[in-house]
């Protein structure tokens, strides 16, 4: 346990060197790990929102499908190793410990050539080693930050590049135009391979994915919604029927179903070039996927929520969904967000729609206090409180939830869903009393 928790403060302790983006580096960690990203094949996902609904979605019908399938997401939301699956169990925490102690000096030896490894470098290149050594068949390789310059775009044409939603986030890096962001995004197209797309694109980012696509040779493939119908909406999930086969869908929200449609698309791609897989594959695929902290249902009596949605196109879904789901439900939010998001916009919107609504401060260097929170929220809901600790925020809700029949629910931010989820969780067991 020592080694794992060293491991993981050595990582963390990267975090000071920033995000940079550029290949150089990655490339550099690479060449003396032996390049293991050459002996894997990979679909590689990039995109605003639903990159992580996308990931476990294909990842879990590739593995119904009898195939040996790593993952590769972020951020984690309870432990670290949740980053680096194989068929959907955790890296162990010795191999993440003896994987780090491994890369170190490496990482040391490009420092003294200035070629300083970030956090999620060295993450990266961890995560592409455990899959050569366990010679995965496919590899689900998710973007950390845009797709051009992201290290996980080290790799050569994958079987197959998919761009989900497109929205604003991260402006102060990629840009401050839906256009801008799509073309850092689309960065992930390489040279003669095969692009599915979100269907429902915004439609200037579509065409700059379009125009990258034509650059690069490859067919573009839109969701394929015209397959796929809503028969039953809920907290408990979304029934749907492709192409007549009835799924049921444990994921919240119509944005999940067209996330499920990008995902069959893309597994439609991999069927033409030689994988064997059925419609009964990505049925099962699709029907084992959960995702904590996307709309996650953790309780019903009384209902509590959670969600890590944090920006604009993020939190309006989130938002639509709820007044669609839970039009009559008296609501008490907790919300916490960053200072680099567009949080006055996202704190306006969920403040509107709360009978009661306290701001906390999530354990994040970039969080917004909750004072402030609290004082951009008061215009819009009469009653507000700002509570520093989540976990003093989550009492106090839970606290109202009982005197007056609210739902309990938490957005914002997947830092705050990470520090608020394990004492959600711990407290299960009574709250029914």
């Amino acid at each position: 346990m020592e080694l794992y928790e060293n491991s993981i403060k050595y990582i963390h302790s990267l975090l000071r060197f920033g995000i940079s983006p550029g290949l150089e580096r990655i490339k550099a960690l690479l060449d003396m790990l032996g390049n293991p990203q050459n002996n894997l094949q990979f679909v590689h996902i990039a995109g605003t929102n639903g990159k992580g609904s996308v990931c476990n979605m294909s990842a879990n019908i590739l593995q119904d499908a009898g195939y040996k399938t790593g993952l590769f997401t972020s951020p984690y939301i309870v432990d670290f190793c949740e980053r680096i699956q194989i068929n959907g169990k955790m890296i162990e925490r010795y191999e993440l410990a003896n994987l780090v102690a491994s890369i170190k000096p490496m990482v040391e030896s490009l420092a003294k050539k200035d070629l300083q490894p970030t956090e999620f470098e060295v993450i990266t290149a961890i995560a592409l080693k455990y899959f050569e050594i366990n010679k995965c068949d496919v590899v689900v390789l998710e973007t950390g930050l845009g797709g051009r310059l992201d290290s996980t775009n080290i790799i050569s044409t994958p079987l197959v590049s998919v761009i989900t939603c497109i929205s604003l986030d991260h402006t102060e890096i990629l840009g401050n135009t839906i256009e801008k962001i799509a073309i850092e995004k689309s960065g992930i197209i390489k040279q003669d391979g095969t692009t599915v797309c979100y269907p429902y694109q915004n439609p200037d980012a579509l065409d700059v994915v379009s125009n990258a696509c034509f650059e690069k040779n490859n067919n573009l493939i839109l969701g394929c919604m015209n397959e796929i119908s809503i028969k039953k909406s809920s907290i408990n999930g979304t029934k749907i029927s492709w192409n007549g086969i009835e799924i049921n869908l444990p994921l919240v929200g119509d944005y999940q179903v067209f996330n499920a449609s990008t995902a069959i698309c893309a597994m439609t791609e991999l069927e033409k070039k030689g994988f064997n897989i059925s419609r009964a594959n990505i049925k099962n695929g699709l029907e084992k996927t959960v995702m904590p902290a996307r709309f996650e249902v953790l309780s019903k009596e009384p209902v509590i929520i959670l969600d890590g949605g944090h920006n604009t196109d993020g939190v309006d879904n989130f938002i639509s969904t709820i007044e669609k789901l839970l039009p009559d439900q008296k609501k008490i939010f907790i919300m916490g967000t960053l200072t680099d998001k567009e949080y006055e916009f996202t704190i306006e919107r969920v403040a509107r729609i709360a009978d009661e609504f306290i701001a906390t401060t999530p354990s994040n260097p970039r969080a917004l206090y909750a004072c402030t929170a609290c004082e951009v929220a008061s215009p819009f809901c009469t009653r507000t409180a700002a509570i520093s600790s989540p976990k003093d925020a989550l009492n106090y809700a839970l606290f109202q939830a009982k005197a007056y029949g609210y739902a309990v629910i938490i957005c914002g931010s997947l830092y705050l869903a990470s520090d608020i989820r394990k004492a959600i969780v711990k407290k299960l067991p009574s709250l029914a009393e």
